[in-house]
């Protein structure tokens, strides 16, 4: 969901491929505004609320909502192993989107390649995000998806997913991922944060998140604070469910040096 204006809440409609509009001091529904590809990240800039919305049918992970605008523009290409293998985009759906002045970090759910592109497109530059702890993204993913035979737990435990894409006020950039597994009826997932200095030359790899494991936990950034929304089973009836809000300081990180991706 995202803030369309000062009053309006759109909520994605999975089922329809629709943001729904609901008012939101009186909960009354406005409207809906359809999207190909249902937003999966939000950043605000300006005048302009970039979606981090993947569409194969369009080929593009980025979609624009400019104030006034009644449907959205479709940008940013896909990366080719997205277009190429529908394993990929099937299991890893998904892409993440931080905006400043007029410029975009974009990076895709199942890829530690980073493209940061200019607002009509353009790309100008890339970096891959360093891997110290969690599973990251195995070099030969594409061959290994082409394994068939494989569980949907498989599936699942074969990549690191880039769950969250933030940008500090400072400049600097936070990355959330996760690292998910399959346990009888739950998904689950471990959660470990990269920081990005504002060049994207340094990075502050992997420091892992304490959640439950219960559940998959839910992740969102406001005013350079991260928060983690976090279940646990308690009994065979109960759920416990906890928001934990998280500063990110970077100054104390013995920072890794990243390598131009090409």
């Amino acid at each position: 969901m995202f803030l369309r204006d000062d009053s309006t809440l759109a909520v994605a409609d999975l089922s329809r491929a629709i943001f729904q509009l609901f008012d939101l001091r009186t909960g009354d529904f406005r409207g809906s505004l359809s999207c190909e590809g249902i937003g999966s990240s939000v950043s605000y800039q300006d005048s302009v609320i970039w979606l981090g919305a993947m569409s194969l049918g369009r080929k593009t992970s980025v979609a624009a909502l400019r104030a006034g605008a009644d449907s959205l523009e479709y940008l940013i290409p896909l990366p080719p192993e997205y277009l190429r293998m529908p394993w990929l985009a099937g299991t890893f759906p998904g892409s993440r989107v931080a905006a400043w002045r007029d410029t975009l970090l974009v990076g895709m759910t199942a890829s530690d390649v980073l493209r940061v592109f200019s607002a009509d497109g353009r790309l100008v530059d890339s970096v891959v995000v360093p891997v110290r702890i969690r599973r990251g993204v195995p070099p030969d993913i594409e061959r290994q998806f082409e394994r068939h035979h494989r569980t949907q737990r498989d599936w699942v435990r074969l990549t690191s997913a880039l769950l969250g894409l933030f940008r500090q006020s400072n400049g600097a950039f936070v990355l959330v991922h996760a690292d998910y597994d399959i346990v009888g009826p739950l998904t689950t997932a471990d959660l470990f944060v990269t920081t990005l200095t504002p060049d994207r030359q340094h990075a502050c790899v992997d420091t892992q998140l304490p959640v439950s494991g219960d559940a998959a936990p839910l992740v969102t950034f406001r005013a350079d604070t991260l928060y983690v929304m976090d279940r646990q089973v308690v009994s065979d009836t109960a759920v416990e469910t906890r928001i934990t809000a998280y500063g990110i300081d970077g100054s104390r990180c013995r920072l890794a040096k990243l390598h131009e991706h090409r």
